[in-house]
């Protein structure tokens, strides 16, 4: 097992442990300078504790298992607003913000609409677009992202 691998492994497991759900995580950097970035996120969300707390976690089984021998550097964090939906409790946790989603219509044209999410379930999306709602398939989505109001 690698080295990142190894180190993915205690973290999900510390996740699982804290009930926050590991989405991934990069190391880069040399031998004696690692830097490590770790996205998590709960379904309510992620607050500043619980990215404290899991980087305690991570931080001492580093340390107790001399996972790294050089200096490094961990960042946590949740995936943010510009990073696209992918789960479940996301969608649903964005009913009623305005999304940009990227989607295969009926025609299989690659189409990018905007509206106010409505509704969610395993099967699709319902937005509101003026007074009109649009439905659309989970399986034909490309790519959906929270519109930032600016």
């Amino acid at each position: 097992m690698t080295f990142e691998n190894n180190l993915k492994d205690h973290i999900k497991k510390i996740c699982d442990k804290l009930e926050i759900k590991f989405i991934e995580a990069s190391i880069h950097g040399h031998k004696n300078k690692q830097n490590i970035k770790v996205m998590v996120d709960t379904e309510e969300g992620i607050n500043l504790q619980k990215c404290q707390k899991i980087s305690r976690e991570i931080s001492d089984i580093i340390f107790r298992k001399d996972l790294i021998m050089g200096g490094y550097r961990l960042d946590v964090s949740s995936p943010g607003l510009d990073k696209p939906l992918q789960y479940d409790y996301e969608y649903k946790r964005n009913i009623g913000n305005i999304l940009t989603v990227l989607y295969m219509d009926e025609e299989n044209n690659l189409t990018e609409i905007v509206g106010e999410l409505t509704e969610y379930n395993a099967d699709g999306i319902v937005l509101k677009i003026k007074e009109d709602l649009i439905e659309i398939k989970i399986n034909k989505i490309n790519k959906t992202k929270i519109k930032l109001k600016w």
